[in-house]
């Protein structure tokens, strides 16, 4: 009668942070699940996800956390984001088995906005500027020169046969995880707004020998592996681009730009996806992570996990 009600009084008096001690205690021991930190540095960015919720049903422990993407190296010739797109999401449940049938031990779910901040840092940090200076026909890699470019596009022959030529890609804007699956089922659909695209030759850039910008919906699939969540992207077709011409001083015919462009912007697919880069995900508390399923979960996506003991070297 008289410990019992001193336990009680102790184990139910709340610290200064709302804490009892109980509850004191599980929270300093989830500070070791926190991997932003090594999330962040792999990006170059820093990401700050503190916990807001902790649930437990009969499936398991669910972690919520909020996020926070902001640059840390900011590209100086790249654009200056104010702010990146928010997309309304229900925080998705898990049950005991994967969305394939199969159990898994850890899932880890990422909503489409936490993605649009990171798009958004790494934009400022250089994403997506690329500069193509080859191309694959089927035949291997073949250099940008008039010739090549005369064969799809007459008014090109003007140009010498050997001048070597490169695409400028540069965004003005952060990609977009819209929360929707990608326009032939994959995964996720991401708009790549108002990307810039210039021709010019290599020896002399500030010459612009054609100029538009592209609105482009592609559909992205993903993988897990040693690298982490590696993203594939599917390359998009004529109904899922639109082209503005702002510069043609050759006067290309924009009809057949219409009909070719989908096909250039198709084979620089790659390095876009490429520019995308691997999310990486960390170890979990000292677990090494082998894959089960990569899924949707409501508009978030999803990777399920089974756990393993790191090997001694």
């Amino acid at each position: 009668d008289f410990v019992r009600p001193g336990l009680e009084n102790f184990l139910n008096t709340p610290d200064i942070n709302g804490n009892t001690p109980v509850a004191g205690s599980i929270e300093s021991a989830l500070q070791a699940l926190e991997i932003a930190g090594a999330i962040g540095a792999a990006f170059g960015v820093q990401l700050d996800a503190p916990l807001f919720a902790v649930m437990e049903d009969n499936d398991g422990v669910t972690l919520g956390s909020d996020s926070r993407v902001t640059a840390t190296m900011p590209d100086p010739d790249a654009p200056d984001l104010t702010a990146s797109y928010d997309i309304p999401s229900a925080f998705p449940s898990f049950g005991a088995l994967a969305p394939n049938g199969l159990p898994y031990e850890l899932g880890i779910s990422i909503s489409p906005s936490a993605f649009n901040q990171l798009l958004s840092a790494e934009v400022e940090s250089g994403l997506l500027r690329s500069t193509i200076t080859e191309f694959d026909f089927g035949f291997g890699p073949q250099p940008i020169t008039g010739t090549l470019l005369s064969l799809l596009l007459p008014p090109f022959s003007v140009l010498h046969p050997a001048q070597l030529l490169q695409f400028d890609i540069r965004p003005t804007m952060a990609p977009i995880f819209s929360g929707d699956p990608g326009p032939e089922g994959e995964l996720a659909r991401v708009h790549l707004p108002h990307l810039e695209l210039s021709l010019v030759p290599v020896s002399d850039p500030s010459t612009v020998l054609l100029a538009g910008s592209i609105d482009v919906v592609v559909g992205v699939n993903a993988t897990y592996g040693i690298d982490g969540l590696v993203f594939v992207v599917t390359p998009p077709t004529a109904g899922n681009m639109t082209v503005t011409l702002l510069e043609n001083p050759l006067f290309v015919d924009p009809a057949t730009l219409d009909v070719l462009l989908p096909t250039l912007v198709g084979l620089a697919v790659p390095l876009i996806a490429d520019s995308l880069g691997s999310f990486p995900i960390p170890e979990f508390l000292g677990m090494q992570l082998s894959a089960v399923d990569i899924a949707r979960a409501g508009n978030y996506t999803a990777l399920y996990f089974d756990l393993s003991p790191v090997p001694i070297p």
